[in-house]
């Protein structure tokens, strides 16, 4: 029986809603070391100095605007956006800091949702509304999920083609 990319990268028996983690995932290709990796991108001192310093430069904006210097508000504003970029690359949704590269969760990670990404482009030009649906759906990070919104729900129609 031929293997569907939901298979391969989920495992046979995902279900609706169910979270697997990245590194379970068939299609991660990550093997987990001994110890686990503490390696991050960001130390959470630098993370504290960076949002403190997004508030400092939200009132130096502020009062840049008072001001009517429109030249500092975009100055400062451009700066604002790029620590905001740092923050985003650097720390994950729950705003703590991201493992590095070479720890295998976030090897895992990266791989899990390229291959999903990477599916539901090929997807796209064949069923644009389904391509749509996944991506609003599929949920990806150290946990992956299909999870839809309640009006967004699917019944699926699966059938083996082999035969």
């Amino acid at each position: 029986m031929a293997e569907s990319t939901r298979e391969r990268v989920f495992g046979r028996e995902a279900q609706l809603g169910q979270i697997v983690s990245a590194i379970d995932a068939p299609g991660s290709g990550v093997r987990l070391p001994a110890a686990p990796m503490t390696d991050t991108i960001i130390d959470m001192q630098a993370l504290t100095a960076y949002r403190g310093h997004l508030l400092d430069l939200d009132a130096e904006i502020d009062q840049a605007a008072e001001d009517s210097d429109r030249g500092r508000v975009e100055h400062l504003s451009n700066e604002r956006e790029e620590i905001l970029a740092e923050i985003r690359r650097a720390a994950g949704l729950g705003g703590q800091p991201r493992a590095a590269a070479n720890d295998p969760a976030e090897r895992a990670r990266k791989s899990v949702s390229a291959r999903i990404r990477d599916a539901v482009k090929r997807i796209e030009p064949l069923a644009p509304d389904l391509a749509a649906h996944l991506d609003r759906s599929i949920r990806t990070g150290l946990r992956c999920s299909y999870d839809p919104a309640p009006e967004d729900a699917v019944d699926w129609l699966t059938r083996d083609l082999t035969h």
